[in-house]
C-alpha cells in the first residue's frame, strides 16, 4: 500500500499489470529453461483456473477497496487473511482444531481487534467507507481460500501451473490499465 501511495499518479491496475507481468515473465523464462518441454504443462488446467478465477476476484477487490476507504484501514483489514487461512483450514483442509490451535485463533482476532481499534478511533468509522472494508475483507476472505486451495490441490497444480494461474490477472490489469 505504502508503494501504491508513493506512486498513486500511476493507477494501480497499471501497476499490478507490470508487478504481475515482470513476475510471470522472469519465473516463466526461469522455469521453461530449467525444466524439460514435456514437463512444463504436466498440471492440471481445471485447478489453474479455478485458481485463477479466486485470484483475479482477490486482486480486483483489493484494488477497488482503495477507492472507497483510507489505505491504512484497508491494508488492516486485508492483512487478517492468516486469521481466515486458519480458519478456512478447520473445515477445508480438516486441520486438527486443538485447543493451542483454537487459543492462538483468539489472540489473534484480538490482536487484530487492538491493531484496529485505535486507527477506528482516530478516524471514525464512516458508513462512505464500509464498501471499501466489506472489499477489503472479500480480498482477505479470497487470498485465505487461495492460499488452502494452493494446500490442498499442491499435486494437481504445481509451479507451473501457480504461475500460469496469474495469467488472468496480468490480462485483466491490462485491460484496466
Amino acid at each position: 500500500a505504502l508503494f501504491a501511495i508513493k506512486l498513486s499518479h500511476i493507477p494501480l491496475s497499471s501497476l499490478l499489470f507490470l508487478q504481475f507481468f515482470f513476475g510471470f515473465l522472469g519465473a516463466i523464462c526461469f522455469k521453461f529453461f530449467v525444466l524439460k518441454r514435456r514437463e512444463f504443462f504436466n498440471f492440471s488446467a481445471l485447478h489453474v483456473l479455478m485458481l485463477s478465477g479466486i485470484l483475479l476476484f482477490n486482486q480486483k477487490c483489493y484494488l477497488s477497496a482503495f477507492r472507497y476507504a483510507q489505505a491504512a484501514q484497508v491494508d488492516l483489514i486485508n492483512y487478517t487473511w492468516p486469521v481466515i487461512t486458519a480458519l478456512l483450514s478447520i473445515f477445508i483442509l480438516r486441520q486438527k482444531a486443538s485447543l493451542n490451535y483454537l487459543l492462538s485463533l483468539i489472540f489473534s482476532l484480538v490482536g487484530v481487534y487492538f491493531a484496529f481499534a485505535p486507527l477506528m478511533n482516530e478516524t471514525g468509522f464512516n458508513l462512505e467507507e464500509s464498501w471499501g472494508y466489506l472489499l477489503s475483507f472479500f480480498a482477505a476472505f479470497t487470498w485465505a481460500l487461495y492460499s488452502v486451495f494452493l494446500k490442498k490441490y499442491k499435486t494437481q497444480v504445481g509451479s507451473n501451473g501457480l504461475l500460469f494461474s496469474y495469467l488472468p490477472v496480468i490480462c485483466f490489469a491490462f485491460i484496466e490499465a
